[in-house]
């Protein structure tokens, strides 16, 4: 991936991974279609889209992509999320684990009247069924059928038999939630593991910025730095990993655009996910970035200018 020049679009599970492995837009290094025969590139396949659930395809990409640094980087350690609904992300996580990991699932369920803010419906027959029916071994998977204000870093080790290392936050929105949730897993958090935070930015979801804010504000020790922003969440790490997993998601081919800016003072990479047109492919291409500064490249792309200025006008 060539930051401010995002590359061509990518088809499924096709192009060259920087290191080798097959790489595209739906989670990288698992095998394509023809070959897609494991419960892991299923789901990553277009799988997941039958799990009723928010996670969208760019977030698949980049959560897998954390999973196999992991793996290179020799992080060890659990899968959480708070706040599974149906099953939809907690299922990649779990499938994600590696064998003797455990799968920690938290969530209200029928118990709405927790649900304060409404956020999410989750029904734990259904997320059940959804587990089993995309190859979730749920002798791995330990069920919290309660309220995460009552839960603390101490008791998601104890349900996931040690400490974190890849936690998806996607509970409750409003900021006390939010705080709440994001003390709790990085007070469970394993040496090299990653808080996925869902919905910062979400313009209907304001509390979930608001409580990430207010947790760093009143944990000012806290070692974590957000090192990437994409798919409709942030990444937050140890500070000690965050050039590793930046350098990860910077080898990754995708379909959209990345840049490189600054969140909460550090060095993030930002994604917008999109399916790019003829246009939008030649004008991110090496060639136009390598011609578009020519003296009559120049003064054809002015003369464009004025003539859709006088158009507008």
């Amino acid at each position: 991936m060539l930051l401010n020049s995002p590359p061509a679009r990518a088809e499924k599970h096709e192009g060259a991974h920087a290191d080798g492995e097959q790489n595209g837009n739906r989670g990288g290094a698992w095998r394509g279609r023809e070959r897609c025969t494991d419960p892991v590139a299923r789901y990553i396949d277009g799988g997941f889209e039958k799990v009723d659930g928010f996670l969208v395809e760019g977030a698949v990409t980049l959560i897998a992509a954390i999973a196999r640094k992991q793996e290179d980087l020799g992080v060890r350690g659990h899968v959480c999320e708070i706040g599974v609904h149906q099953g939809r992300a907690f299922i990649l996580l779990h499938l994600l684990a590696r064998p003797g990991e455990t799968g920690v699932a938290i969530d209200v369920f029928e118990r709405q009247d927790l649900n304060v803010d409404a956020s999410g419906r989750g029904v734990r027959a259904h997320f059940e069924r959804n587990c089993r029916r995309h190859g979730v071994d749920m002798d791995r998977v330990r069920i919290l059928s309660t309220d995460s204000l009552d839960l603390s870093g101490d008791d998601l080790r104890v349900a996931a038999g040690g400490p974190l290392r890849l936690v998806h936050i996607d509970g409750g929105h409003t900021e006390q939630a939010a705080c709440h949730d994001m003390a709790t897993s990085a007070a469970a958090l394993a040496p090299g593991g990653v808080i996925v935070v869902d919905d910062y930015f979400h313009e209907q979801w304001p509390g979930v910025s608001d409580g990430v804010r207010t947790f760093f504000r009143t944990h000012p020790g806290a070692d974590l730095v957000p090192f990437a922003v994409g798919g409709n969440k942030v990444f937050f790490c140890q500070r000690a990993f965050s050039k590793a997993y930046r350098a990860c998601f910077e080898a990754l081919r995708v379909s959209g655009y990345a840049k490189q800016t600054v969140m909460f003072g550090e060095p993030v990479l930002t994604f917008a996910f999109w399916r790019m047109g003829p246009r939008d492919r030649f004008i991110r291409s090496r060639w136009w970035y390598a011609i578009r500064g020519q003296r009559g490249i120049r003064a054809l792309r002015n003369w464009r200018r004025r003539r859709l200025g006088r158009a507008a006008a």
